[in-house]
């Protein structure tokens, strides 16, 4: 018993599926069989595109090189400096509120 091959889609064909599914107000389903591909290959198709957008959008969040202990000190260092920047804010309070009881 042989397995069957898996049917080969071109890239530009999965380009113009995703784009209508964007555009056109018409339903996965309706798609697929308009171009006559499996039934949910196109929601398998967006999930690979989905996924592809979100690691370009992570790869643009750091710069080339940076591991995932870099990441993690960026990460940290942005939560300091938010911290530090609050605790500024509730000293300048504190000092308002200390003035207009007196």
């Amino acid at each position: 018993m042989t397995k069957p091959k898996n049917k080969y889609y071109p890239k530009e064909l999965k380009i113009e599926a995703l784009e209508m599914l964007r555009t056109s107000g018409k339903s996965m389903a309706q798609i697929e069989r308009e171009l006559g591909i499996s039934p949910n290959l196109l929601g398998k198709w967006k999930a690979r595109h989905d996924i592809a957008l979100d690691d370009q959008a992570n790869k643009a969040l750091y710069p080339k090189g940076m591991d995932e202990k870099d990441e993690k000190n960026v990460r940290l260092e942005r939560q300091l400096r938010v911290a530090n920047e609050e605790i500024e804010i509730l000293k300048k309070a504190l000092g308002i509120f200390s003035r207009q009881s007196e």
